[in-house]
């Protein structure tokens, strides 16, 4: 997101979305299960984050497990927006979108951060936090110019929106499928535990079952004598 804006606006533009801030209190989107039986997925991302929010921190929460978990904590400013849907639309992400744009534009905070695990595979999530705004300009060697029209704030402010709606439209995906692997995986591991489990507990019948045959033929080989 922030790379493609770079792209396209001016570094010596200064906007809204890529100046710094003197309001103290930052803004985080945090994406989290609804429901447990996900080993780590959920765990593991609140210590990830643990040491990353400031208290008084602005948190907008998707997903049960994290309205629970921030509640505990007590710090934070929390709203929560609700669990995250297994058929994900675009007009979920543009809801968010333009709840965290608002947020930033009306100043009720400087910064804006978005927090979720990043699926790498099925066994492996990484906890993940990306600073959304503001984008910070970079200058760099040809870029191209361009012309804009009407001006560079107003085609900054459309292509940001989709951009944004798009981003957050990837992170929900990205969020849902590590949920998904994440839950796979710890049901197979469940499954095989009780396997094991089941194996074993075969094994000490069958030995306590011999011992019991054993010593009623011991007991009546005895009593012959």
């Amino acid at each position: 997101l922030s790379d493609s804006l770079t792209k396209l606006v001016p570094f010596s533009h200064q906007h809204l979305f890529n100046q710094q801030s003197s309001i103290a209190c930052q803004g985080y989107l945090i994406f989290t299960s609804d429901r447990g039986l996900c080993g780590g997925y959920n765990i593991n991302l609140f210590k990830y984050l643990e040491s990353k929010i400031r208290a008084d921190s602005m948190v907008w929460v998707v997903g049960a497990k994290g309205l629970q978990h921030f509640k505990m904590l007590d710090r934070f400013q929390l709203e929560y927006l609700g669990a995250l849907s297994d058929k994900t639309v675009v007009r979920e992400a543009s809801g968010i979108a333009k709840l965290l744009t608002a947020s930033f534009q009306s100043a009720q905070v400087g910064e804006l951060y978005v927090g979720y695990n990043k699926f790498v595979n099925r066994v492996t999530q990484h906890p993940t936090l990306t600073r959304l705004l503001p984008f910070e300009a970079v200058q760099k060697e040809n870029q191209p110019r361009y012309e804009y029209e009407p001006t560079v704030s107003e085609v900054v402010d459309q292509f940001f929106n989709a951009q944004l709606v798009g981003y957050i439209y990837e992170v929900l995906l990205e969020a849902k499928v590590s949920e998904l692997a994440a839950k796979v995986t710890a049901m197979g591991n469940a499954t095989d535990n009780v396997q094991e489990l089941k194996e074993e507990l075969g094994m000490q019948y069958n030995r306590l079952r011999q011992m019991l045959i054993t010593q009623e033929i011991a007991e009546i080989v005895g009593g012959m004598g």
